[in-house]
């Protein structure tokens, strides 16, 4: 649920994945993920190994009510240079999701709401976070329609897939949680109706620059499509190494015994 809220008179609102592009996301891995302050990533890691302690035997309401409060004590027992450290941060992160200068939310928009709509930017603009749609079968950009494989993959595609080295490598990126290795696994995975994958630089890099422009919904849907693929895959792999060891035990055994014969 996106929060509104105005400043100045000007009403704005936080967006939803449906609002941003690839390209922005890679633009905030790339410019405003760096910018964040260390004293904030060291709240945060205090924060999650204080409630790593709660009792096992709390229901979750019981401690999710405990960790709001323990959240609110230690926000409010931070020091006031560190509190002031990451206020800008929080400037500077909800500016570029809302796209408002940061020097406005600076000057105009008061410390709670800030606080607000950072806190809720952080969670909602976790790809994490995201809801999955169980029917994505594919998406649309520059008027064309790109379709993820079968849902349950046939033995070709498995092999297909199996032998493509730019598949593997990246996935590894994208189940570490990096998204920007998502880029290139869609230009790998996602293609036309009929279209078989052959790689080639030139076409490689016109494709990853398409699907920059589409939005990020069709992202991370496909990204939860690919992590259980890829799940998929690595069990046919499995089974196909097996059955293929199985089979040349079988013709070593078979030619010992005609050796045998003669």
């Amino acid at each position: 649920m996106p929060a509104k809220f105005e400043i100045d008179g000007k009403k704005y609102k936080t967006p939803g994945w449906e609002d941003v592009l690839f390209s922005k996301f890679f633009e905030y891995l790339d410019e405003i993920e760096p910018q964040r302050p260390e004293v904030l990533d060291n709240f945060l890691k205090e924060h999650y190994e204080e409630l790593s302690t709660l009792d096992d035997e709390l229901t979750d309401e019981e401690k999710e009510n405990l960790a709001v409060l323990m959240f609110k004590a230690r926000w409010s027992a931070m020091g006031s240079d560190d509190k002031f450290i990451c206020y800008e941060f929080f400037c500077v992160d909800v500016g570029f999701w809302c796209e408002i200068e940061p020097d406005t939310i600076q000057e105009a928009m008061n410390l709670e709401q800030l606080e607000q709509v950072f806190w809720l930017l952080q969670y909602e603009m976790n790809p994490a976070n995201a809801t999955q749609d169980e029917e994505f079968t594919g998406f649309e950009v520059g008027g064309e329609w790109f379709e993820l494989p079968k849902k349950h993959m046939t033995e070709s595609t498995v092999l297909e897939f199996s032998e493509s080295a730019q598949f593997q490598a990246q996935m590894q990126g994208v189940e570490g949680g990096d998204y920007k290795a998502m880029a290139d696994v869609m230009v790998v995975l996602c293609r036309p109706k009929g279209e078989k994958y052959s790689y080639s630089e030139i076409k490689h890099k016109r494709r990853k620059k398409l699907f920059l422009s589409t939005t990020m919904n069709n992202v991370i849907n496909t990204a939860f499509f690919l992590l259980k693929l890829n799940e998929t895959l690595k069990n046919n792999l499995l089974i196909y190494t097996l059955e293929t060891e199985k089979l040349k035990q079988e013709a070593r055994t078979s030619n010992k015994d005609m050796v045998g014969l003669l």
